[in-house]
């Protein structure tokens, strides 16, 4: 965001609104994350393609299996982010945080 300072400074100076440049940003963020979805599909199948071809005599098979394990990463990942920076140590979520100031 630091480095779009001054593309945001020229957006706001020619009178565009707040939702506006957050449009463009997201938009943005939208399409980046897209192409980098299809890239990584496509880099997959493009490394078991060549494994094929190297080690023809092994099995590389894209199960349901591997589809699962990379949802289940996902769902760590999200357990991973309630975590606070200061806080993981003590194994503290920003969850109970939240709860025991609520208290």
């Amino acid at each position: 965001m630091l480095e779009r300072t001054r593309e945001i400074g020229i957006l706001k100076s020619m009178g565009a609104s707040k939702p506006t440049i957050v449009g463009v940003v997201l938009r943005e963020c939208a399409v980046l994350a897209v192409v980098g979805v299809l890239v990584g599909i496509a880099g997959t199948y493009g490394v078991k393609e060549l494994l094929d071809i190297r080690f023809p005599s092994f099995s590389f098979e894209l199960t349901k299996i591997w589809i699962a394990r990379g949802r289940a990463s996902r769902l760590r990942a999200r357990c991973a982010e309630r975590f606070t920076p200061v806080g993981w140590r003590r194994g503290k979520t920003r969850s109970t945080r939240w709860r025991m100031n609520r208290r």
